[in-house]
């Protein structure tokens, strides 16, 4: 396979995929999204040989998003931001064909906000531990090779991060009550 194809495969297969990763990490920012995924791609064709095991493709790209947006918030001195999780919880909502579903739908709805809001009230780095793994759909493997941790340490992370997204959940429902 020729290194232009083998490119114009990766960019078919994830070229989205990274655009999303950088839209969720950027406040939402769809133009500052489509350049840093434009420039991620620039980095897998200077890099392409450098791709030894193409079963580590996923992790080699996401790798490279990742140290990519590190570098970007360092020079601009901006924070990690999510700022507007809806679009990617709803994302997350299937749709079935019964009256207990669309019953669901709507509890999720309003569970959605809460989330939402919660989200935000974590710190930056939990925020970020929690939208790789159930926004980018990461597994322990590749968020390891991503982040440079292990997995102990990961799991441990998003444990103690979801155990304070559901304190804070807690909390807001007892002051409503």
């Amino acid at each position: 396979m020729s290194d232009f194809s083998k490119f114009t495969e990766i960019y078919n297969t994830f070229k989205d995929k990274i655009f999303n990763y950088f839209l969720f990490r950027t406040n939402f920012d769809k133009e500052l999204s489509e350049d840093l995924t434009e420039d991620i791609f620039e980095k897998v064709i200077e890099k392409i040989d450098s791709l030894e095991n193409e079963g580590n493709l996923k992790v080699w790209i996401y790798r490279i998003a990742h140290n990519h947006l590190i570098d970007y918030f360092r020079k601009n001195k901006e924070l990690l931001i999510i700022d507007d999780l809806e679009e990617a919880i709803d994302s997350k909502i299937t749709i079935a064909d019964n009256k207990e579903f669309l019953n669901n739908l709507i509890d999720s709805k309003i569970r959605s906000e809460d989330i939402k809001k919660s989200i935000k009230e974590l710190n930056k780095t939990d925020q970020y531990l929690i939208a790789l793994k159930f926004f980018d759909d990461l597994d322990y493997e590749e968020m390891e090779a991503i982040l440079g941790k292990n997995k102990t340490s990961i799991r441990t992370g998003i444990s103690r991060a979801l155990t304070k997204l559901k304190e804070i959940i807690n909390n807001k429902n007892e002051t409503r009550n």
